[in-house]
């Protein structure tokens, strides 16, 4: 073909140039040939067991943790992870009484009062609280101590705690502070359980233990985290 085709271009005078194309065309042709009619994608290389990848069992991708499908949780640990409490500190008002027995037995009022704690923020147990109450009695409490959380991150936190505590006598004014005999040693046991982030209600005994008395107390109030 290529010699048919150079000779009627030269016996038709043609330009050098256009048989030197001519020739350069028809060679690619004779050399390559026709383009390939399959252009698909090669098959998958075959697995250690001479199947191809995509035949392979899923059980065996799942038992060899090959999958990357992502895992669906359940609803139980959907659950457990909603209930997460993530505050270190909070404040706490609270309604208090004090349960004096004597003044019961004389048909006198109970000591009753409001107050307010601290917990200092910390993110190993325990943590610092601290707080003041006033009582109508004119009597006041000003108590420091540390408290251990238990599930600290959980919604339902019970605790327990021990400190020190300072009973402000009204009429001593200035010089309660310095009477040892208005010093107690304090221990309470109690729970918050949140309501709705970031409140909680709060439950708590407390026991004062001083030289010359000691005092129980329950308190009820809430806790607001953050």
């Amino acid at each position: 073909m290529a010699k048919w085709m150079l000779g009627i271009l030269y016996s038709m005078h043609s330009r050098p140039n256009l048989i030197f194309l001519t020739l350069v065309l028809c060679f690619e042709l004779a050399a390559h040939g026709a383009p390939p009619s399959d252009l698909s994608d090669p098959p998958p290389p075959p697995n250690e067991e001479g199947k191809p990848i995509d035949e392979v069992n899923p059980d065996v991708i799942e038992s060899n943790n090959l999958s990357i499908t992502p895992v669906e949780m359940s609803e139980a640990e959907k659950k457990e992870i909603s209930y997460v409490y993530p505050y270190l500190q909070s404040i706490s008002p609270r309604i208090i009484l004090i349960a004096d027995l004597d003044a019961i037995r004389e048909g006198e009022s109970v000591p009753y009062g409001l107050g307010v704690t601290y917990l200092a923020p910390r993110k190993r147990q325990p943590q610092w609280e601290g707080g003041a109450d006033l009582f109508s009695n004119s009597d006041g409490h000003l108590h420091l101590g540390l408290r251990w959380v238990h599930f600290s991150d959980n919604y339902f936190r019970p605790y327990y705690k021990a400190g020190i505590a300072h009973v402000w006598k009204a009429d001593e004014k200035l010089a309660s502070f310095s009477n040892w005999k208005n010093y107690y040693l304090k221990g309470a046991v109690g729970f918050e359980d949140v309501i709705k982030p970031p409140m909680s209600a709060r439950l708590e005994m407390e026991l004062a233990v001083g030289t010359e008395e000691m005092l129980i107390m329950f308190s009820l109030g809430y806790s607001w985290g953050f």
